[in-house]
């Protein structure tokens, strides 16, 4: 099994490239408006960011949960274990991510 480390992610330079790359393409293949690429990234890229970090946000609700659910308590061995790990690793995780959001306005501050 591995270990599972949230400092081990991308930098927040690192997920704008991801999505701006990723907005590019869709640009190229996909888009059918008059918006420029640059105009279309201006517009796109802070709406796109917020949906990105909200389900990232419920990913770790969702996966944490499954975790839980998955675990055979009747058999609880190594495994079990470290699905109970992963749990517990990805409620903090959410735990510390709601908070960033405002829940009025749902958005995420990148504070």
């Amino acid at each position: 099994f591995f270990k599972l480390d949230f400092n081990n992610k991308m930098t927040p330079a690192q997920e704008e490239l991801l999505i701006k790359e990723y907005l590019k393409n869709f640009h190229s293949k996909y888009y059918k408006g008059d918006l420029s690429l640059d105009e279309y990234l201006i517009g796109e890229y802070p709406k796109f960011y917020e949906e990105v970090k909200r389900c990232e946000v419920f990913s770790h609700i969702y996966w944490g949960i499954w975790s839980i659910v998955t675990i055979h308590w009747d058999n609880f061995d190594e495994k079990e274990a470290w699905n109970f790990e992963f749990a517990a690793l990805k409620l903090k995780e959410y735990n510390f991510l709601k908070q960033k959001i405002n829940f009025q306005e749902f958005t995420f501050s990148k504070k």
